[in-house]
Order: C-alpha cells, then sequence, then structure tokens
C-alpha cells in the first residue's frame, strides 16, 4: 500500500514538530510505500487541502494522513489508526486533540436536532462514530476520495449565515458517498497554542484560566 503523508503549512514549521513528524513517516514507511506532500503559505485552507489530495491522488496514493504544522502525534500513531480503520471499514478516522481556544473542546462533533454536540473523551476511551472532525490528526481512505466529486474542500455559510469550514464540508462530503466517520480515543494529540502544548495533561486548567468575563 501507498501513503501520503499531507502537511499543510503557514510560515515556517514549529520545532516542537519536527521528532513526531519524522517518527510519523518512518512508522508509516514501515507499513508500506511513503509520499510525504506539503505546501506552504498557501491560503485559504480549502485551497491549500485540495492541493494536498490532488497530489495524493496523481501519486496514486492508497491512504491519505493530514497532519497540521500544530499538531504534535504521539510515537505510535498510525499503527492505531490503521488498524482501528480496518476494522471499522472507516472512510476517514480521526485522533484526538483539543481546539485552540476557550473552552478547549475537542475537534469530534455529532450533529443533533439543535444543532452540534462535541465528543469528548478519555484515554482509552475506544473508537466511536462521529460527524465530523478537525483534519489535524487525520488518516482518509483514498478509495472514498475517488468516489466524490471537485472541490473536495470549501469555505461556504449554511441557510443561517453560519460558516463551515473546509474540514466539516469535507467530512460531509464522505458521509453523501457513504462513507463513515470515526475517532479513536487511544490517539491523544498535543495542540500548540502561543507555544504551550494543550493536552490532557492541562486542558483543565486553561478553562480555569480563560472563563470569559461576564
Amino acid at each position: 500500500m501507498k501513503t501520503a503523508l499531507c502537511l499543510p503549512m503557514m510560515g515556517s514549521l514549529p520545532c516542537e514538530m519536527v521528532g513526531p513528524l519524522m517518527g510519523l513517516a518512518a512508522e508509516i514507511k514501515s507499513f508500506g510505500e511513503l509520499a510525504i506532500c506539503t505546501i506552504s503559505d498557501y491560503a485559504p485552507h480549502d485551497r491549500a487541502r485540495e492541493y494536498l489530495v490532488n497530489t495524493a491522488i496523481d501519486a496514486k496514493c492508497d491512504y491519505l494522513m493530514f497532519v497540521d504544522a500544530d499538531t504534535i502525534t504521539p510515537e505510535i500513531t498510525f499503527g492505531m489508526l490503521y488498524p482501528q480503520m480496518l476494522k471499522t471499514k472507516a472512510a476517514l478516522i480521526s485522533g484526538h486533540y483539543y481546539r485552540r481556544g476557550f473552552p478547549f473542546t475537542s475537534h469530534w462533533s455529532r450533529r443533533i436536532s439543535s444543532g452540534v454536540s462535541y465528543v469528548e473523551s478519555t484515554p482509552h476511551s475506544g473508537t466511536t462514530e462521529i460527524d465530523c472532525c478537525g483534519l489535524g490528526c487525520a488518516l482518509v481512505d483514498m478509495k472514498f476520495v475517488s468516489l466524490m466529486s471537485k472541490p473536495f474542500f470549501k469555505i461556504a455559510q449554511n441557510s443561517k449565515g453560519d460558516t463551515i469550514w473546509e474540514d466539516a464540508y469535507f467530512c460531509k462530503k464522505i458521509q453523501d458517498v457513504g462513507g463513515k466517520i470515526f475517532a479513536t480515543s487511544d490517539v491523544r494529540c498535543g495542540h500548540l497554542y502561543t507555544r504551550t502544548v494543550i493536552c490532557d495533561g492541562n486542558a483543565d486548567n486553561l478553562r480555569r484560566l480563560e472563563i470569559p468575563h461576564a
């Protein structure tokens, strides 16, 4: 199999990312062929991600691993995401990380009648089906991408005038072609936030420090 490691960047790569990215590349390579696809200072995000997916298609990749330049993956990432993808037959499977900024919720969500419900998890709480996730740490089965029409990514607005970001747009397109999206709590990523790495160890403290004033 062949996997594209896709890295969209704005500016230079933070030093905190170098070691984890090298480890992830070596890990993916142990499973098969590796194609590294990156692009820098290409905005907005939907255009950058569109370019990377098209590059992976041109390289005839079977899988695509998105890692954002501010998402620090743990030592074993691909080795946990890929088996769970096979087990669940997921079109996309995401690792866990917290949003930057209050209330520091996870990047996983489900659609409910009143809008969106964020899906929280603790380490080792398992793998669950969701409707949407950020693409900071996400493995995609390219078979489902081949069923989609272009563009794969778009920043749009819904009927209420709310912004639909490119990751949510992509998730909806996956579901529209019959793909399922899963999230696994075993992959716990850090998220760079003004030189602080948001993780399980400090998320609660950050929430308390940044409670909005009435």
